[in-house]
């Protein structure tokens, strides 16, 4: 196992997602019917069993040899790897990966839920038409009992009225959810729909009329009826009576119905005068059907440019939906960084926890914030009319994203200037710690007296001991002196200020007319505003920024403090020691001397 394998396996995860997709477009396209497609429900399966199994499987060893990867970077190991299988190229291949199936998963998604859309419409629509049957069924037998026709009309005209009027609202509701979903003319479904509007308005003019049920509308009719038939209002008549343009359109069915009565009756005549006389009067007629059908193919290209505009303004306020709920994330997330910047004197392990879920979240959130950016990239490709809006709306939502991860790395920064902090004062605090304990000990070994021979010869190696001990706390203290200098005096960042403070910038910060580079000099001034600090730049400009994009270098004069002590205090034991030493080896001597008297060289 090793980079360049999973390299592939990023580069052959991509092709499988696109294949998928162009599977799924597939299948929809061959459909003979609104039924769910079961190879579309077996690739959204596969997909998501392959986000499950292998991606996941993937990632761990991704993960795993990244380790073994740091790892012999650290010990300085040289690794001959081409730039194709580096860290961060295949990082940039597992991203697109990532977003890849991210992308296909919600297409395949969407395209699932459109097919379950047509299936349900065209339930509705079978069960429509079976009213429509039933309605001309029976106004055909009213036409046949011509006789008791107004009896009957005055009996059965509200329930006509009310059934049309259901199924009118019905197909209006019907052709706006084809509308909203992007199907338009020429799909089958929304035919089937269109059909059955031109069959209402034609029942509908037939009760309106008070007339026998006629043959459907012919093909001359249909562009009229069917520019008509999904703008039917729920309340019919005060609708007409309020609009001009339905009025028209009320007089253009009432025109239409008459015509076709008189076509269809017109006799041809028996004799030459008869005849032109027909012929004549049929020119005008046809000379007035022709203007008409030029006054409704203008409604039909209008009903268009209607149904385009409705699509793309559709389609504008989704990803203006979706980029604004990432704008609220984003700002609570910034927020949430703000206020860890607030509390970074008194970081806390809680406090920590809540930085490394804010990494994870904001880390995890990238796709989908990529996948929103790519949204409106395509409207813009797709020549959408509001491209300065979308434009604005992307740019809006990078800048946000880009500060947001400025501001996070600040706090990172933050954050590890607060370790090497309390690290410092940990470790010169045990340091002090020994030394104090060793110089008590020194000293209460120097108040003895009458000491044993054999007991002086083991403090004498013991004090040789700490002697080699001392040599080494002294490269340690050196050490702790030496960093002193860089630690940042931490109790300072959230105190008032009473006098100008120097500061410096932490990542590049953009405001109006004024902008900070990064690691820029500037004066603090006041820290009056919570988590927001006014400073002077460079350029002695004023302006107010977040708390958490400047730190107060170093150095720290406690640290600095602690550090001399510790030197001071680490000399007074060394030359303690010596004394110690010295006092033992006096001491044993003594007792040598002593010894020596008690011999008698006479035996």
């Amino acid at each position: 196992m090793d980079l360049c394998h999973i390299s592939y396996i990023s580069m052959d995860s991509c092709h499988i997602s696109d294949n998928c997709l162009d599977s799924c477009h597939c299948s929809d396209i061959s459909m003979d019917s609104c039924h769910i497609s079961d190879v579309s429900m077996e690739m959204l399966r596969n997909i998501e069993r392959f986000r499950a199994e292998e991606v996941s499987t993937w990632y761990n060893i991704r993960m795993e040899i990244f380790n073994i990867y740091d790892n012999l970077q650290k010990c300085g190991v040289c690794l001959l790897i081409t730039d194709e299988i580096t860290p961060r190229q295949i990082n940039l291949l597992w991203n697109q990966v990532e977003s890849a199936l991210h992308s296909q998963l919600g297409t395949l998604k969407k395209e699932i839920g459109r097919l379950h859309l047509l299936d349900s419409i065209e339930k509705d629509a079978h069960h429509l038409e079976g009213r429509l049957n039933k309605l001309e069924h029976h106004l055909r037998g009213e036409g046949r009992e011509h006789n008791d026709a107004k009896s009957t009309e005055g009996n059965q005209r509200p329930v006509l009225d009310g059934e049309l009027k259901d199924i009118e609202d019905y197909i209006a509701s019907l052709v706006n959810r084809l509308l909203t979903a992007g199907f338009s003319d020429g799909h089958p479904v929304f035919n089937r729909v269109q059909c059955i509007g031109r069959r209402t308005s034609h029942l509908r003019t037939v009760v309106d009329n008070n007339a026998t049920l006629m043959p459907p509308p012919g093909p001359s009719e249909n562009k009229v009826l069917r520019a008509a038939h999904c703008q039917q209002p729920s309340d019919r008549g005060k609708m007409v009576e309020t609009s001009s343009a339905l009025q028209h359109v009320q007089f253009c069915f009432q025109w239409i119905n008459e015509k076709y009565t008189l076509l269809e009756g017109a006799k041809y005549g028996n004799n030459m005068d008869m005849v032109k006389q027909a012929l004549d009067q049929h020119e005008k007629d046809h000379e007035e059907i022709l203007n008409l059908k030029t006054e409704i193919d203008e409604c039909v290209m209008y009903r268009k440019l209607s149904h385009e505009r409705q699509k793309c303004l559709v389609s504008l306020q989704d990803f203006l939906h979706e980029a604004a709920g990432e704008l609220v994330w984003i700002e609570e997330k910034q927020g949430l960084v703000c206020g860890l910047g607030q509390r970074l004197d008194k970081f806390s392990i809680s406090d920590e926890e809540m930085y490394k879920t804010l990494v994870k979240d904001i880390a995890s959130r990238k796709s989908q914030i990529k996948s929103v950016e790519d949204k409106g990239y395509a409207m813009i490709i797709d020549k959408h009319p509001a491209i300065e809006t979308i434009m604005m709306c992307i740019s809006n939502t990078e800048s946000r994203w880009t500060w947001l991860q400025q501001l996070l790395n600040c706090l990172d920064k933050h954050i590890k200037d607060i370790c090497a902090y309390h690290k410092f004062f940990h470790n010169v605090k045990s340091c002090k710690q020994w030394i104090t304990q060793q110089t008590e000990i020194v000293n209460n070994c120097m108040k003895r007296e009458n000491i044993p021979f054999k007991e002086l010869q083991e403090m004498k190696i013991e004090c040789q001991d700490l002697q080699n001990e001392l040599d080494k706390c002294e490269q340690i203290v050196a050490f702790h002196s030496k960093t002193s200098h860089d630690i940042i005096p931490l109790k300072q960042q959230n105190r008032e200020v009473t006098s100008p403070v120097k500061v410096y910038s932490l990542c590049v910060s953009e405001h109006p007319k004024i902008s900070l580079e990064l690691n820029e000099e500037c004066i603090l001034q006041n820290t009056n505003q919570e988590g927001l600090w006014m400073v002077t730049n460079s350029h002695g400009e004023m302006v107010t920024v977040p708390a958490i994009c400047m730190v107060i270098p170093p150095p720290n004069q406690e640290a600095i403090s602690f550090a001399d002590r510790l030197i001071s205090m680490l000399e007074q034991l060394k030359t303690l020691v010596k004394t110690y030493d010295r006092k033992l080896t006096e001491n044993m001597v003594m007792l040598t001397i002593k010894f020596i008297k008690t011999w008698n060289l006479q035996k």
